[in-house]
């Protein structure tokens, strides 16, 4: 678990407590009590009536645009850094591919021309 985490000067600070592997989260908490509950709150702030494609895709700039100004620009070594302290915490995990997984992820979050 990652206790304390700081990006503004470009260093990474932070504890990490290794955790049980049995507690990997699954589908149901990543998606039904994660990033559901996320977008629907997001929906709500913005009075959306649906999350659509539309809803996915502004939320994830307004995230991006937070993240560039919380970090001051290091939006991507961050997401790095987080994900792979999550790999290593996970290692138990397979990779689903051999192409390099966090690079993949991030490429698909924030898109150069975006």
């Amino acid at each position: 678990m990652i206790q304390q985490t700081r990006f503004l000067d470009g260093t990474y600070a932070g504890i990490i407590r290794e955790i049980n592997k049995d507690r990997i989260p699954s589908d149901k908490i990543l998606y039904q009590n994660g990033i559901t509950g996320y977008m629907t709150s997001f929906a709500a702030r913005d009075r959306l009536d649906i999350i659509d494609e539309k809803a996915v895709m502004k939320c994830w700039n307004e995230a991006q645009d937070h993240l560039r100004r919380e970090t001051w620009g290091k939006d991507k070594d961050y997401l790095r850094t987080k994900i792979n302290l999550k790999n290593r915490i996970m290692s138990s995990l397979k990779r689903n591919t051999g192409e390099n997984t966090v690079n993949k992820i991030i490429g698909d979050i924030f898109c150069e021309n975006v």
